[in-house]
């Protein structure tokens, strides 16, 4: 017997960095012309992020898992967390802590990498924006997406952007996504093919 979970942790690492990269495609604020020397000593005339003006948040705990990968693509970032637990009996999401830095006139990158219903999201949304987050400036990051998580989102906060790496088939009766990673350890490869 051999244990496919290492495996699964490094694609779903390498998932995760790969939507960090592309998702950086995205940012608007914090991007300034800059030269590169590449290894070869050739000159690039290309862009880089300023620090000072992105701040990546994690919903905590799924979300510091795409942190960690995000780091490593951008480590001078600053980092925000908001705890969001839904409740199993009513689906509900309940806000139980918050701690962000400075959001005013900053790129808001909101990590989770899923989205089911979209009520946890919809509440880190609300409180990045009572913490002076501007709606248009916040990129939500994620890994699987569903239809009705994508719907909610975007019809509560249309001026966001998401980046999702796979839109799932849906929901079950349960409010679980119908196909995951836990679930069907051998179709993981459906991430990359993006």
């Amino acid at each position: 017997y051999v244990s496919v979970y290492p495996l699964l942790t490094l694609l779903f690492a390498y998932s995760c960095v790969f939507s960090s990269e592309e998702g950086l495609s995205y940012v608007q604020e914090g991007l300034n012309a800059a030269a590169v020397e590449t290894p070869m000593k050739c000159t690039y005339n290309g862009f880089a992020l300023d620090s000072d003006k992105i701040v990546a948040v994690s919903i905590i705990r799924a979300g510091d898992s795409m942190l960690d990968c995000f780091i490593r693509v951008h480590p001078e970032i600053r980092t925000g967390k908001i705890l969001i637990q839904r409740d199993e009996e009513t689906t509900l999401p309940k806000l139980f802590y918050c701690k962000l830095p400075n959001l005013e006139s900053k790129q808001i990158l909101l990590l989770d990498p899923m989205l089911a219903t979209g009520g946890s999201a919809k509440v880190a949304v609300q409180e990045l924006i009572s913490h002076g987050a501007s709606e248009e400036n916040i990129i939500f990051f994620n890994v699987v997406s569903c239809p009705a998580g994508l719907n909610n989102l975007l019809s509560a906060y249309p001026k966001m952007k998401i980046v999702t790496a796979e839109i799932d088939a849906g929901l079950n009766e349960k409010v679980r996504f119908v196909l995951t990673f836990h679930e069907t350890k051998f179709n993981i490869f459906f991430i990359l093919d993006v």
